[in-house]
């Protein structure tokens, strides 16, 4: 997970992961047979991630489900990818995690047309 640092309000960047995309993943692992967290610190994580994003404007979502051109390792976890995707769609619905200020774009399709959706809605909201 890339990490930023604090910067003016005002300014802009861009994350390719961020703090939901951990507790989406934290909480799939959170299924019988799977090694999860304390009650304690899941409570700590969901705090912080609300912290997080609360700076957030756009949030841009890749869901598995109608993605094209996204590969994967064959040594990678598919039902753990998939219990994470389902978990991020699920928090994506919480309003304690997402303040209502934040636009969720949510993107499928092939990387051009991500890509294209993306670039439209930045130049949008640049443009107000």
């Amino acid at each position: 997970m890339a990490r930023a640092s604090c910067v003016g309000r005002r300014a802009r960047s861009a994350a390719e992961r961020g703090p939901l995309d951990l507790l989406a993943y934290l909480e799939a692992l959170d299924a019988p047979g799977r090694p999860g967290v304390t009650a304690g610190s899941a409570r700590a994580l969901r705090s912080l991630t609300a912290r997080a994003h609360a700076h957030v404007d756009l949030l841009v979502v890749l869901p598995l489900a109608g993605t094209i051109g996204v590969s994967v390792p064959d040594e990678e976890d598919a039902a753990l990818r998939e219990a994470a995707d389902t978990a991020l769609l699920d928090l994506l619905d919480d309003d304690e995690l997402l303040p209502a200020s934040t636009t969720v774009l949510e993107v499928g399709g092939d990387r051009s047309r991500r890509v294209g959706t993306v670039l439209d809605v930045l130049a949008r909201r640049v443009s107000r």
